[in-house]
């Protein structure tokens, strides 16, 4: 998928599922859940981002890494 450059202030959960949805199609029976991408990918302690305040937070946590890796 392409990078995004957003504002983490003025981005929100609703938008980045519309730009998921500009790449990928799910069926109507099909819902996405947003987790936070964790460097060890197989701890198995992945937290799931349910709102726009989780999402802030998870761009405030890598605020000094100027990326952030959502999985879909």
């Amino acid at each position: 998928m392409p990078t995004q450059v957003v504002d983490m202030h003025s981005f929100n959960v609703l938008q980045l599922v519309n730009f998921i949805a500009e790449h990928f199609m799910w069926g109507s029976k099909q819902y996405i859940t947003l987790w936070r991408a964790l460097e060890d990918t197989f701890s198995g302690d992945s937290i799931e981002i349910k709102t726009d305040e989780e999402l802030l937070e998870w761009f405030e946590l890598n605020k000094d890494k100027e990326n952030v890796y959502i999985n879909a």
